[in-house]
């Protein structure tokens, strides 16, 4: 196998490899470095490339309580949504460097939480630095932050055109390929990407990762990084930490394994106490052709907690302490398994995934550490020179273990289609539909419809 081909190969593995499994380790996850092997001097195409793409929206949009549940709030709504956006990338022979920012502003109430109507803003930024030191080492470090009204990302109640689930953690019209572009895709970060409460959540994920290519075949590399949440409610705010390492080997062309570890501490702000975990699994992936891959993971996790909680006491006691129970520090651990399993199918400028997963969460804003299980699938890409395509669905049930003991479960979708009308202007229609359900209280269904204007430089059809 010659250096030229085996570069092109591990960099497309470890690319789809290295997000997609640490995210089903249910810790938190933004794009890292495409891979332990860039290309080098000699697989390098051009020695500079860049692209910039801004962007602008406007919707009318319609929303219905199907239930009629939510407190203080309108069974029927008309409100107005205005967003828009920047990305942009430049590499060069050995570094590559991509950024992007997403802003809209909606009037509208909350879903779960009856409040009046109001404008809301969410900010959204995203930056990427990766770089090959040598044939042998190379660097990534990567960013998310943003203050939205309901999280960000494919489970998240925030969508930059009123769709829940339609987000721009890429950019509009920019290829899913991050080999084109550089920027990744945040909307699967694992840490506000299933908030079910529309309030304002502020969050900061930063990471970083080490690469060694020990042999042609065979390479190293170790992650670590931190996500800083702080929600309306600062007794669900959290600040989440993790190192992880890997080991992959490239079995054929096709055909690669690995082991991942991962250390994870959940911190609670004004808690007492808090959360580690670790997590081990073992991994397959599979080129089927040029734009198909597999992937899929398998392992175990242990999570162990310290909080103070309530005991009871001793019934003769109790008449002298004057009480029924006592603050004790109370330790508890949970091991289950844990999985993920992804498909791929690179299109013409876009994509299509399906993904699901299984393993420990921080928390979603009504419960603490709990076990995710969540599914999720996006469609995205012009179907000709006028008529753009953008869909996303996911499900999410996050059953607590630390706290509020009780199961939460988040479904939703959307769905855009765009067409051009003249030059770079677009009319946008989108829908949506969302499904919550808490323990102990009456579920709530809502429905989302919409039309708007959408303007993008270049002459092709509005997707996400």
């Amino acid at each position: 196998m010659s250096t030229k081909v085996a570069d092109s190969i591990m960099r497309k593995l470890f690319l789809l490899a290295g997000v997609m499994m640490l995210a089903a380790n249910a810790q938190f996850t933004t794009p890292q470095i495409s891979s332990p092997m860039l290309r080098t001097g000699q697989d390098t195409a051009a020695s500079a490339t860049e692209g910039f793409h801004p962007w602008l929206s406007m919707n009318g949009l319609y929303r219905r309580d199907v239930d009629g549940t939510t407190p203080g709030g309108a069974a029927h709504q008309f409100y107005p949504s205005f967003a828009g956006g920047l990305s942009g990338w430049k590499s060069w022979q050995r570094r590559k460097l991509a950024g992007s920012y997403s802003g809209s502003g909606t009037h509208r109430s909350s879903i779960l939480v009856g409040r009046d109507n109001t404008w809301t803003q969410s900010h959204t930024g995203t930056l990427l630095y990766e770089e090959q030191l040598s044939r042998q080492w190379s660097v990534g470090l990567s960013q998310l932050g943003g203050i939205t009204y309901g999280g960000f990302g494919y489970g998240s109640a925030f969508g930059m055109t009123g769709a829940p689930g339609l987000t721009s953690g890429l950019g509009p019209g920019i290829s899913s390929d991050p080999n084109a572009s550089g920027l990744g895709n945040f909307a699967g970060n694992g840490v506000v990407d299933g908030e079910l409460l529309v309030s304002q959540t502020k969050f900061s994920v930063s990471s970083g990762s080490v690469n060694y290519r020990a042999t042609q075949r065979m390479s190293l590399s170790a992650s670590g990084g931190a996500a800083l949440v702080r929600r309306g409610g600062q007794q669900y705010s959290q600040d989440n930490f993790q190192g992880s390492g890997r080991i992959a080997y490239l079995l054929s062309e096709r055909t690669q394994i690995g082991g991942d570890y991962t250390y994870g501490a959940y911190r609670y702000p004004n808690r007492f106490g808090g959360i580690n975990n670790h997590n081990a699994s073992l991994s397959l992936m599979l080129q089927l052709s040029p734009t198909r891959t597999i992937s899929g993971s398998g392992g175990a996790g242990i999570m162990s907690s310290e909080f103070i909680g309530q005991v009871p006491i001793d019934p003769a006691l109790a008449g002298l302490l004057g009480g029924t129970s006592t603050l004790e520090v109370m330790k508890t651990r949970y091991i289950i398994p844990s999985f993920q399993v992804s498909f791929i199918q690179d299109l013409p400028k876009g994509s299509f995934t399906v993904g699901a997963s299984r393993g420990f969460n921080a928390g979603n804003g009504i419960l603490l550490a709990g076990v995710r299980d969540s599914f999720m699938t996006a469609y995205s890409r012009p179907l000709n020179t006028r008529i753009g395509l953008t869909g996303s669905a996911s499900y999410q049930r996050l059953s607590g273990r630390i706290g509020t003991i009780g199961v939460t479960q988040n479904m939703q979708g959307g769905v855009m289609m765009s067409i051009r009308m003249v030059g770079s202007l677009s009319f946008t229609a989108q829908a949506g539909a969302r499904y919550l359900a808490v323990t102990t209280q009456p579920r709530r269904r809502e429905v989302l419809a919409g039309f708007g204007l959408a303007w993008m430089p270049g002459g092709a059809p509005f997707t996400f």
